[in-house]
């Protein structure tokens, strides 16, 4: 089985050119690997994450995975534990087998905590259909030394940690490639969210069922919305039972006029969160509408282009809920005097940067992202918003699911009668 070595290294300017190898003196520090289940088609973020209960100095991840199924993409660290460290520069080479990832900080340790340490984006490759592919730890001979998995304290001495190797599940094939997928984000309580719908077809189709539940009464449905999405020209129906946590979206395109191939949002679901909701995971699923009797997910074909209905390949989403008081510090939730709009942070980022705004009463913002040709890239937000402090991921994609191409990019965000535009920068 071929294989690649993934050499992560996380080095900061506080390591001294002493080397020698100590044991941790605490409880075992842990650098461990999420498990993920991932459609055989698209990609996969594979989480890396850091229990340390002592300050450090630096650590070093080498990982080894099976080249035929995965291809890497790139590495982030946007939410993070080292995301907001001082002065971190990004490195990444990938040559003859080799990927090196460095990053520098010039003032700051790892302080003691537990959590993400960065992601890993993977492209999932045909022959990895089927199959689980581990994620492990390994060690990758150089000329003069050998490169493994290791911690350096505060004073420069380094060891080796306690290690939890995670996979890569990736689900058959399925008959169709025809697919529905749903959005993922994250929401403070009392917050109002947007869930983008989307979908690919392949052949033409007359007529479309999205059904879908959401696993929690602290997400309280509010409304479905077409705006920019491929279901304009269709007629639509759409039902929700709050109390079964279902909704059921029917978009009918008809036969002379289907909906032609291609990818994109179909709808997009407003959520309110309960203002009292706790921190919790809530996922957004595939379901029948009011179980049993009722309706499936289902794509419904032209006669022209075969007449069957069929279930697409379906790939849930979820809302991140965080609750008010762990958002962060009360005076967060004080409504800003003025708009505002930050600077993307990290920039350049590569593949996804975070952008905050603020917004000193409730009411309509739009947020886009458009090329130095003023073309539109992505709409991240055209919706009601209350006032407050706002941050949305931007992902790198177009509005369509694409990977966008290196460059400069700008974002916007309209609010009333404010206007304001920043920079970024996407380096692959």
């Amino acid at each position: 089985m071929k294989r690649l070595g993934l050499i992560i290294f996380v080095y900061f300017l506080l390591f001294s050119a002493v080397i020698c190898i100590a044991g941790d003196p605490g409880e075992p520090d842990t650098i461990w690997v999420g498990n993920i289940t991932v459609p055989s088609v698209g990609n996969a973020i594979l989480p890396v994450c850091l229990f340390n209960d002592s300050l450090l100095s630096g650590a070093q991840v080498v990982l080894g995975y099976d080249t035929l199924g995965l291809a890497y993409d790139s590495i982030s660290l946007v939410g993070s534990r080292l995301e907001n460290i001082g002065g971190i520069v990004f490195q990444i080479v990938d040559s003859a087998n080799l990927i090196n990832f460095a990053a520098l900080g010039w003032d700051e340790y790892i302080p003691p905590d537990s959590g993400l340490l960065f992601n890993i984006f993977f492209d999932i490759l045909p022959p990895a259909a089927g199959t689980v592919i581990p994620i492990d730890s390994t060690s990758w001979p150089l000329h003069s030394h050998i490169k493994e998995t290791m911690l350096s304290d505060k004073n420069a001495n380094t060891y080796i940690p306690q290690f939890v190797k995670g996979s890569i599940i990736v689900l058959d094939a399925p008959p169709t490639y025809d697919s529905v997928w749903v959005d993922s984000v994250g929401a403070i309580a009392g917050d109002q969210v947007a869930i983008g719908i989307y979908g690919k077809n392949e052949e033409d189709i007359s007529k479309i069922d999205l059904t879908l539940s959401f696993s929690s009464d602290n997400l309280l449905y509010n409304d479905v919305i077409f705006d920019q999405s491929r279901s304009l020209t269709a007629q639509r129906v759409e039902e929700a039972n709050q109390g079964q946590r279902n909704i059921h979206i029917g978009l009918d395109f008809g036969e002379d006029t289907p909906l032609t191939p291609g990818r994109g949002l179909l709808a997009t679901v407003l959520f309110d969160i309960e203002l009292s909701a706790q921190d919790e995971l809530v996922v957004i699923d595939s379901t029948s509408y009011l179980v049993p009797e009722g309706q499936s997910l289902e794509f419904h074909q032209t006669s022209a282009a075969g007449g069957q209905t069929f279930a697409p390949y379906f790939t849930a989403g979820y809302v991140d809920i965080k609750s008010a008081t762990d958002a962060g510090e009360e005076d967060e939730f004080i409504l800003p005097n003025e708009y505002s709009l930050a600077q993307n942070n990290p920039n350049p980022f590569n593949p996804s940067t975070k952008i905050q705004f603020e917004l000193p009463r409730a009411g309509h913002i739009r947020l886009t992202v458009f090329n130095v040709l003023g073309q539109t890239v992505r709409t991240l937000c055209d919706e009601k918003l209350p006032g407050g402090k706002h941050s949305v991921i931007f992902d790198g994609r177009n509005n369509n699911g694409g990977k966008i191409a290196s460059g400069i990019y700008f974002y916007r965000l309209e609010a009333g009668d404010f206007t304001q535009s920043k920079k970024m920068i996407l380096l692959k």
